[in-house]
């Protein structure tokens, strides 16, 4: 009942933290989970944390988005919405997923200034900075729970297997998930050692895209992806997210033309009757595949809280 009292300690050990300490007694032993209060160190949050944090609504008429990450954990982005912030504390599914997200979360755009002086910043570090930063000035609350989603199943559309003249197999092969993955840690790791993030590598964009790369030309698209690529890219145009079962494997080249713009507009306007066609007689005619429409039982973010963020 005194928590100046209390003598159990936590002290950090790598990623983890040891916990020394007694309870004289339990009353409740059949529990499934016990909170353990505990002192760290003088000077040792229990967890990363931004040092100060700037949030300004921003000016009208400003042009143009930045989000930029500093080695130190900080980060500065402009005219962005709080969903951009979301999205990065919790990684799961995109906003038009979510439930409970109120109309100015995605309207309004705000000017975020965030200041840190941490040596190591892993990924996760960011993430836990990320929502206590939420929680303090935005009082969200969340939570992540399966719950059953509209999808489109992608799947071959044509009984004999056969492909559509857009879609054809690479004779490259390369595993994109795992390159992204590996360019993924050679940016943490620099992050982490206090170095700048290598610098992508910017493709030609008047020759074939190469392998794991998605060109947009006027109203189509040329890639050069897997097939789970493509139904993630795809999740932008048909409103749903997009669950690859074609069962095809490997790098395949792509060329679709469609009406790209069509997640943009929404509904209410009425497509150009001579424009390119939609992006499901797209994927059907061109690639010989379908949007099947389906469910599933997906890891979803419910927002329970969320408010306009408190003043500087």
């Amino acid at each position: 009942s005194d928590l100046r009292a209390n003598e159990t300690t936590a002290r950090p050990d790598g990623d983890a933290w040891i916990l020394d300490g007694h309870k004289w007694f339990c009353s409740a032993p059949m529990s499934d989970a016990f909170l353990v209060v505990a002192q760290a160190p003088a000077g040792q949050p229990l967890s990363p944390s931004f040092d100060a944090v700037s949030i300004r609504p921003t000016a009208t008429g400003a042009l143009g988005s930045t989000f930029n990450e500093r080695p130190n954990g900080g980060f500065t982005m402009t005219n962005m919405p709080v969903t951009t912030l979301i999205g990065r504390a919790y990684a799961i599914g995109v906003p038009a997923d979510w439930v409970g997200v109120p109309g100015w979360a995605r309207d309004d755009r705000y000017d975020v200034s965030a200041t840190a002086s941490l040596q190591r910043v892993s990924v996760e570090d960011r993430r836990t900075m990320m929502r206590v930063m939420l929680a303090d000035r935005f009082r969200l609350i969340v939570r992540v729970e399966p719950r059953e989603q509209e999808v489109y199943h992608l799947v071959l559309a044509r009984r004999d297997g056969s492909l559509g003249p857009g879609l054809t197999r690479s004779a490259e092969d390369v595993d994109c998930e795992a390159r992204t993955a590996q360019e993924r840690a050679a940016r943490e790791a620099a992050v982490a050692s206090g170095q700048p993030a290598p610098p992508a590598a910017f493709p030609d964009l008047n020759a074939p895209p190469p392998p794991c790369r998605i060109f947009t030309r006027g109203a189509g698209i040329d890639a050069h992806v897997n097939i789970g690529n493509l139904a993630s890219f795809l999740r932008g145009t048909t409103g749903r997210p997009v669950v690859d079962r074609t069962g095809l494997r490997g790098l395949y080249r792509v060329r679709m033309e469609y009406d790209r713009l069509a997640g943009i507009r929404g509904p209410a306007v009425v497509p150009n009757p001579d424009g390119p066609p939609s992006v499901f007689t797209a994927v059907q005619e061109q690639l010989g595949l379908e949007l099947a429409p389906a469910r599933e039982t997906r890891d979803t973010l419910v927002i329970e809280r969320l408010e306009r963020p408190s003043q500087n």
